[in-house]
């Protein structure tokens, strides 16, 4: 059948006609559309050019998704089209006719995996330093802040262990955080059931100050108009827009701003008298009404607003067991016939061998340092609920004023404690906002766009006729 047959025959002729008028009637009213908002308002809209973006969206997420997956992006020093081509899955390649390393796409995806690097960069800096800072914690016989940094090294480099990966990074800035950022603060005094007793806090800390440590800046891995050809970038630029409208990106930006705002304020201790609040129905939370700092925090998301009391709870039991701590040392040192009574103590603890904290002794868990440790807990800290490694550090803090023989117990006292607490509480403030790592939605989504916002349902189908496989080639439907 020629074509003028189909055009004038009988049967198909119908048929053609009706086609040709849908497709007329959908190029007018495509043609007669407004532009879109969201559309960049110094360039000029071409609705045949947003088809063919649309048509080319699917595979370019599909790329998107295939860099994403990779994760061994840093094996290579160099990484090129050749190479990204051998990382490629086998089904990736034949769905997408990728066929060499001279593909179009081949360079689209080094682009993308330029920009992943500093990712995995910072996800190994994580791991590298949780993994660094637990294990000098464990490591026997134990690391002291008064350990040299050489030393230390050398312990760490004798380590064999496959699962502690330490040579990815510079472990002596992970030794310099053990030293200077935990033990400085939070372990002045060691003694080997101290740090039995303090593991796990100090895992805590360390982990928290892996987990939010910025030191290894990155924007995470998202769509980026730089990936396409010129003439599409504007379309590019108006999907991430409004993908991100649609998660209220800029709300969820904002909301994790003033939350770090309000940790901020939470950290001067003003609001510390409200701290049990937090347990309540978060809706029955409410900021004084005639304060306008309370004000603007009354717009902070009520879950951010729950973990950030929670986590400060911590902060202030912390501050009033070293208060507590303090207190009841400094009374025990005014009170000569409980310092009689604790010389005894301290004499027979001496005696077995309870100061001696370089020894790499098995026992140090056995029963007469137990009912010692009881002893003196009973003694200095009468009726109080004081955490059995405080204990410990009160016996060595104790031990450690008593030999001061030419010094007031009062200077003493100050030199060994007063001091010490005092820098610990002006610490406390910028470890808290050093520390500062939340898990919720809202952190989830700027830490992972990709996958929390541009891939959330799947990849994006194409609207109008199937996807293109290659950027800016418009195929038949």
């Amino acid at each position: 059948m020629c074509f003028y047959q189909v055009i004038s025959g009988e049967g198909l002729s119908d048929r053609f006609k009706d086609w040709l008028a849908k497709e007329l009637e959908y190029i007018r009213m495509r043609a007669s559309h407004a532009v879109p908002e969201d559309f960049p308002k110094d360039d000029v809209w071409n609705w045949e050019l947003n088809e063919e973006f649309e048509r080319y969206l699917p595979t370019y997420m599909k790329m998107l998704e295939e860099v994403d997956a990779m994760d061994d992006c840093l094996e290579d020093d160099y990484l090129d089209e050749e190479i990204l081509f051998e990382k490629l899955r086998p089904e990736f390649k034949s769905g997408y006719g990728i066929d060499s390393c001279r593909h179009p796409y081949l360079y689209t995806m080094t682009c993308m995996f330029q920009r992943k690097i500093p990712v995995v960069c910072s996800q190994k800096h994580i791991k590298f330093l949780s993994q660094c800072l637990n294990r000098l914690i464990t490591l026997k016989p134990y690391v002291k802040r008064t350990d040299s940094l050489g030393s230390i090294l050398k312990r760490l480099r004798e380590i064999r262990e496959p699962q502690y990966d330490m040579w990815q990074s510079d472990p002596a800035s992970a030794v310099n955080i053990f030293r200077g950022s935990i033990l400085y603060y939070w372990e002045p005094q060691f003694h080997p059931l101290i740090r039995e007793g303090h593991k796990k806090l100090l895992k805590t800390i360390a982990c928290q100050l892996a987990l939010a440590d910025d030191s290894v800046p990155f924007k995470p891995l998202e769509p980026h108009p730089g990936d396409f050809l010129e003439h599409l970038r504007p379309y590019a630029c108006m999907y991430i827009k409004r993908k991100k409208k649609e998660f209220e990106y800029s709300r969820i930006e904002g909301q994790v701003g003033l939350h770090e705002e309000f940790d901020n304020y939470l950290a001067t201790g003003k609001l510390d008298h409200r701290i049990n609040e937090f347990s309540c129905p978060k809706d029955d939370f409410e900021f004084a009404a005639n304060d306008s700092v309370n004000i603007r925090f009354s717009k902070l998301n009520r879950d951010l607003i729950a973990m950030s009391f929670e986590r400060r709870a911590k902060f202030v039991e912390w501050e009033d067991q070293m208060s507590l701590y303090s207190k009841c040392l400094a009374s025990v040192l005014e009170n000569d016939e409980m310092k009689v009574e604790l010389g005894n103590l301290m004499k027979m603890l001496k005696e077995a061998g309870f100061f001696n904290v370089d020894d790499d002794r098995e026992d140090w868990d056995n029963k007469f340092f137990s009912e010692s440790i009881d002893q003196f807990n009973k003694m200095v800290f009468p009726g109080q609920c004081v955490d059995k490694c405080l204990v410990i550090r009160g016996i060595m803090d104790y031990e450690k004023i008593s030999h001061m023989m030419d010094v007031d117990w009062q200077d003493a006292f100050k030199m060994v404690v007063s001091n010490r607490n005092k820098l610990w509480k002006e610490n406390l403030r910028q470890f808290w906002m050093t520390t500062r790592h939340y898990k919720h939605d809202y952190y989830d989504i700027l830490a992972q766009p990709l996958q929390q916002v541009f891939l959330k349902g799947g990849v994006p189908k194409p609207r109008y006729g199937r996807e293109s496989l290659s950027p800016g080639v418009l195929l038949p439907n």
